[in-house]
């Protein structure tokens, strides 16, 4: 029979894999929309309530991701 600190830490492996996979996807749907040249210029910062929170290195970034807001 397991412990519960076992079982516990096995539930937490479970959902930091979930979370980084879903991480991964959102990156690479990310990447796909914005194209690689802007995105390396961006970092997700949280996908909450079905909205993307972007930061940009710069305010000239910024107008570029914004020509593509409605894809």
């Amino acid at each position: 029979m397991d412990s519960i600190k076992e079982i516990i830490e096995d539930v937490l492996k479970e959902i930091s894999s979930e979370r980084v996979d879903l991480s991964i996807r959102i990156l690479k749907i990310w990447q796909k929309i914005i194209g690689k040249p802007e995105a390396s210029h961006t970092r997700i910062e949280e996908f909450k309530d079905g909205v993307l929170m972007v930061s940009v290195d710069s305010s000239a970034w910024l107008f570029q991701v914004n020509l593509k807001k409605k894809r």
